[in-house]
């Protein structure tokens, strides 16, 4: 099986946020590889709302659109949340501070 390379900053961003949406969480048992709603407890409620925590702490705003939100939803993991976002960034039209900012974060 072939191991997922993925950024570690944005790892750390990531376990932030869901730290701190699920307040009950050591950073310490967030994993790449722990499932957010089996190992985590999170719902798609509790996703969301750490994706927005993570963009909001990062200033890296990520369009606002169906397709990306489903895309959110439907990680397993906290590596396959760390992988989108990373594919989205590598985008050049993927961060506007003027998308999802204003409308979810002003």
């Amino acid at each position: 099986m072939e191991e997922k390379i993925f950024n570690q900053e944005t790892f750390a961003e990531l376990r932030d946020a869901i730290c701190k949406v699920m307040a009950n969480l050591d950073p310490c048992e967030v994993t790449e590889w722990s499932d957010l709603r089996n190992d985590l407890g999170m719902d798609s409620l509790d996703i969301y709302e750490a994706s927005l925590k993570f963009e909001k702490s990062t200033k890296r705003y990520y369009p606002v659109d169906m397709e990306t939100n489903d895309k959110i939803l439907q990680c397993r993991t906290v590596a396959d949340l760390v992988g989108l976002y990373e594919s989205i960034a590598a985008k050049p039209s993927s961060a506007t501070e003027n998308g999802r900012s204003q409308k979810l974060h002003g």
